[in-house]
C-alpha cells in the first residue's frame, strides 16, 4: 500500500482542501492517508483517512513546539511521501527533504506573504515590505529544495514555474459529488434573501456588505440577508456585531452555523442571490473565492466585485453581474434588479451551474492530482 503524510499545524483537520478534497481524493485512487493536523482528539480514523491530532496553536510561539510533536511522528518507514500545507512547515519540509531522502511536497494556499498587508496594519509600511520581501525570499529558497509545489491559481504557478520547480495547479473547485441533486425548481425566487458564505472580514466585505443593508433597509425594501457565522478573527466578529447593534440593523441580518463542505448546498439554497466580495488588497489581490464554485453548484446567481478571476469565472459564463468594488450604489442596483427578474435570474442560475458540472469541479482536478501523485512515486 503507497502510504503518504499530509501535515499540517494551522488548518483543522476537516479543512474543506485538506480533508475533503485532496485526502479524499489519495483515498479514492489508491493511497493510504494520514493527516497530522490540529484536532479536538489523539487518533481517529473518518472517511478511510486516518487522523494524528496535535493540540491547535495558541500563539506563535508554540510553532516550535508543533514541529517537535510532528518531528516524532512523521520519521516512520512506512511513509513514501509527505505533502505540507503551511509556511511555517518549511523549515519542517527541508528537514524531510534532506533527512529521508523521501519526495515532499509544498501544498501553497495562498500569497502568504502578501497577507502581512492585511493582517499587520498598524506596522509601518517599510517595515511590512520587508518582511514580506523576506517572506518571498525563504519560501523561494525553500521551494527549490522541496521542488514539488501545488498550488491554487495561475501566478502562483507562473511564480514557482520560473524556479524550475515541479508544478501543480489545482484550482479550489468544489466537489461535484456534494451538490449532485437535480437542479431544484426556481419556485423558492420568491423569499428576497441574499446569502454569503464565506469567511467575514473587513478586507473580505463585511462592512461593505452591511452599507449596502443599511441602504436598502432605507429603501424599505424587503430584503434579507444571511451570512454563515464565519470570521477571520473574534475581532472581525466583534466589529461587525457593534456595527449591527449601532445601525439598529439585527432584525435585518441573521447568522447561519457553518457546515461542512458536503452540507453546504442547503444552506446556499436558502437564499436568492449570492454574494462575494475581496477588496484588491494583499493576497486578495490575486485570489479565486471558492465561494463562486458553491454558488454556481446550487445555481444561484451571483453579485461580486470586477476582478480578473470574477471575469473569467462569472462574466464569461453569464452566471452573475460585476460591480466595481467601491460602487456601493451599483451592488444595490444589481440586488433589486434580479430581485424583480425572476426570469434572469433563472437563467444566471443555470448558466453558473452548467458550468459548474462542465468546467469547475474537483472530480476534474482529482485526475490531475493522481496524475501528479503517481507521477512522484515512480521516481
Amino acid at each position: 500500500m503507497k502510504h503518504v503524510c499530509i501535515i499540517t499545524s494551522i488548518h483543522p483537520y476537516n479543512d474543506k482542501r485538506i480533508f475533503f478534497k485532496e485526502a479524499l481524493s489519495l483515498v479514492n485512487i489508491g493511497y493510504q492517508v494520514d493527516i497530522i493536523a490540529p484536532a479536538p482528539f489523539k487518533n481517529e480514523v473518518l472517511m478511510g483517512i486516518n487522523i494524528i491530532g496535535i493540540p491547535k496553536l495558541r500563539s506563535k510561539l508554540q510553532i516550535p513546539l508543533n514541529w517537535y510533536r510532528i518531528f516524532k511522528i512523521i520519521f516512520n518507514p512506512k511513509y513514501l511521501l509527505f505533502h505540507f500545507h503551511d509556511p511555517d512547515l518549511l523549515i519542517l519540509g527541508i528537514l524531510l527533504k534532506i533527512l529521508t531522502k523521501k519526495t515532499v511536497i509544498y501544498d501553497v494556499h495562498e500569497h502568504y506573504p502578501d497577507r502581512i498587508f492585511i493582517k499587520n496594519k498598524w506596522i509601518p509600511k517599510i517595515i511590512v515590505r520587508t518582511i514580506r520581501n523576506l517572506l518571498i525570499l525563504i519560501e523561494n529558497i525553500s521551494s527549490r529544495i522541496v521542488q514539488n509545489i501545488i498550488v491554487v491559481e495561475d501566478s502562483q504557478y507562473n511564480r514557482f514555474n520560473k524556479m524550475k520547480c515541479n508544478v501543480l495547479i489545482l484550482y479550489n473547485y468544489a466537489r461535484l459529488s456534494n451538490f449532485n441533486e437535480p437542479v431544484y425548481s426556481y419556485e423558492k425566487y420568491s423569499r428576497n434573501v441574499v446569502i454569503h458564505t464565506g469567511t467575514l472580514s473587513v478586507a473580505r466585505g463585511s462592512l461593505f456588505f452591511l452599507d449596502i443593508l443599511k441602504k436598502i433597509k432605507a429603501e424599505k425594501l424587503r430584503v434579507k440577508f444571511k451570512f454563515v457565522r464565519r470570521f477571520l478573527s473574534s475581532e472581525e466578529e466583534n466589529l461587525l456585531n457593534n456595527y449591527l447593534l449601532a445601525e439598529n440593523m439585527l432584525g435585518d441580518f441573521s447568522f447561519i452555523n457553518s457546515v461542512s463542505s458536503d452540507k453546504i448546498s442547503k444552506i446556499i439554497r436558502e437564499g436568492d442571490i449570492a454574494l462575494s466580495f475581496l477588496l484588491p488588497v494583499g493576497q486578495y489581490l490575486k485570489a479565486i473565492p471558492t465561494k463562486l464554485f458553491e454558488y454556481m453548484a446550487c445555481g444561484i446567481p451571483i453579485i461580486a466585485e470586477e476582478s480578473p478571476y470574477n471575469e473569467i469565472f462569472i462574466k464569461n459564463n453569464n452566471c452573475g453581474i460585476l460591480i466595481k468594488h467601491n460602487d456601493i450604489d451599483g451592488f444595490i442596483q444589481a440586488i433589486k434588479s434580479l430581485l424583480k427578474n425572476t426570469d434572469k435570474k433563472i437563467k444566471l442560475g443555470k448558466n453558473g451551474r452548467r458550468a459548474f458540472v462542465e468546467k469547475y469541479n474537483w472530480e476534474i482536478q482529482e485526475g490531475k492530482l493522481a496524475s501528479f501523485y503517481n507521477n512522484l512515486v515512480i521516481k
